[in-house]
């Protein structure tokens, strides 16, 4: 049978090994790159669209110097450690023919992920790619970028060299102060390039002048700043005037510790009619603040990560926590609950009673994360009576005050009563569960991912955590995955895997069939 060639069929196929260098590990990368460098090998009408894949994603430029230098017997660049180190070129022997070769591999690359400690042959690789007589940005169709810190502010200007006109992603990591100096000059270098920016990211340290810089990208779609230690003068009701109203804004996700007034913030917020999807970190009496007499129609998913606050109770908190959001976000469809991990909160944010009070609202995702929420076997019960289109539902409980849940009272009601539900994270007691179960009628529950923050008496043999395995499955016909941060529930996920493989594969015989 002839191999098809079909381009559109393996670029199909190739998307399935899309190397993703933000959350692939180091061998997961270098697996997927042999496989497509293997398609690529199989045939010659296959060999641009792995090319495309394999430059697709990069974390330096060097990979360019083997196209320099391939077509000849001598090296037309190099890098030698001599004269403090630097890279030495042969200009006179640069053809047209191969600069065309070079800039045809540059033009595949569409992300480019500096990591930290970037290598010091880097900086100067580019400045010296543009001496050979390449005009233009480096990377013509570069579209995302992320720097995840540099030593020297000064660094910063060589990233004129890859300033697309395509560009229209950066992630930006400060480490130090330096840093925001550094990520200060690159903003500058975008906007003076006319860079029509629709996504930045940006964690780490930051200072006013630094996100004075961001809000100045007004097409921008998506914004995130996760600032580790904020330094300088907090935002001003006159800065915020000056944001504009960021029309087009989807995505937002910012620590109202960075401002000065909080009312001035939800105004702010409020005017952006397109908002779909919100995140604010800060004092429950800040998020109040900031939402207090204001409506946010267009929010469909809000996550808020609060912190300790500075009083026993404070006058925005007199009201139901929920009773508030739900006010203030009447389309909300996705909540998420959190606060700081290593904080003590010092005030109830909600209630088992608030939970049962807004029985209408139509969430499809909910999730309380280190929320000091005292919740019992029936209260979660009552979340997926209370919701039952939730598709995750995600309880993990705060450290300083540990809990378990009985599996044998919310995974049985779960099964017939939670009919998106696909997804779930939650602290089980596994005692109740470990002997044979017999379950009474099919199941309604799509649940394909249990995690378990927390898990007590997971069976120690090999018997009992088959039982389990069996009881969960048969209870969840979908389930497929099952984590934890402990290392024994490995083995049931094996079991479980297992299981699934033994269900979905064909009988061994044709008589079983009939």
């Amino acid at each position: 049978m002839p191999l098809s060639t079909n381009k559109d069929i393996w670029t199909e196929i190739l998307k399935y090994f899309h190397v993703s260098l933000s959350c692939d590990n180091a061998d997961d990368i270098k697996e997927k790159r042999r496989i497509i460098l293997s398609i690529a090998l199989v045939c010659p009408e296959l060999v641009d669209i792995a090319l495309d894949e394999l430059w697709r994603s990069l974390t330096t430029l060097e990979p360019i110097i083997s196209v320099f230098n391939a077509p000849l017997s001598e090296n037309l660049l190099e890098y030698t450690g001599q004269y403090g180190g630097c890279w030495i070129v042969l200009p006179g022997k640069i053809t047209i023919g191969l600069k065309s070769r070079v800039t045809s591999y540059l033009s595949r690359i569409k992300y480019l992920h500096f990591p930290r400690n970037l290598s010091s042959r880097e900086y100067p690789l580019w400045n010296t790619l543009l001496s050979t007589g390449f005009t233009g940005p480096l990377c013509p169709n570069l579209r995302e970028m992320s720097i995840a810190g540099m030593d020297m502010p000064s660094q910063a200007y060589n990233l004129t060299a890859l300033a697309s006109p395509s560009l229209q992603s950066i992630k930006l990591q400060a480490d130090d102060p330096s840093g925001t100096v550094a990520s200060s000059i690159i903003l500058d270098t975008l906007n003076y390039h006319g860079m029509r920016m629709l996504d930045i990211k940006y964690t780490g340290y930051a200072t006013h002048n630094v996100l004075l810089r961001i809000f100045q990208f007004s097409e921008l779609r998506s914004l995130t700043i996760r600032a580790k230690q904020y330094q300088g003068s907090l935002l001003k009701s006159a800065d915020v005037q000056s944001f504009g109203t960021l029309a087009h804004l989807t995505t937002l996700d910012i620590s109202l510790d960075m401002f000065q007034t909080d009312p001035h913030v939800g105004r702010w917020i409020e005017s952006m009619e397109q908002l779909s999807i919100l995140s604010l970190q800060g004092k429950w009496s800040a998020v109040c603040a900031c939402m207090q007499g204001r409506t946010f129609p267009a929010v469909q998913s809000l996550s808020l990560i609060l912190q300790r606050s500075d009083n026993r109770r404070s006058a925005h908190a007199a009201s139901s926590p929920l009773s508030t959001i739900f006010k203030a976000f009447p389309s909300l469809h996705s909540l998420c609950l959190d606060h700081e991990a290593t904080q003590v909160l010092n005030d109830p944010i909600i209630s088992p009673a608030d939970i049962a009070a807004l029985k209408e609202k139509p969430l499809r995702r909910l999730e309380f994360r280190y929320i000091p929420l005292p919740l019992s076997d029936e209260d979660i019960v009552n979340i997926m009576q209370a919701w039952p289109m939730l598709e995750r539902l995600s309880i993990i409980p705060s450290p300083h005050r540990p809990s378990s849940y009985d599996a044998r009272k919310l995974l049985p009601y779960a099964s017939q009563c939670a009919p998106c539900l696909h997804d779930m994270a939650i602290p089980l007691d596994f005692s109740s569960l470990t002997p044979p179960y017999s379950v009474s009628s099919s199941s309604k529950c799509p649940l394909q991912r249990l995690e378990l923050s927390r898990v007590q008496n997971l069976p120690r043999d090999l018997k009992g955590m088959h039982t389990l395995a069996r009881n969960l499955v048969s209870l969840f016909p979908r389930l497929h995955t099952v984590t934890s941060n402990n290392s024994e529930v490995g083995d049931l996920q094996m079991i479980v895997k297992f299981l699934q493989d033994v269900i979905s594969s064909p009988p061994s015989r044709p008589d079983s069939l009939f």
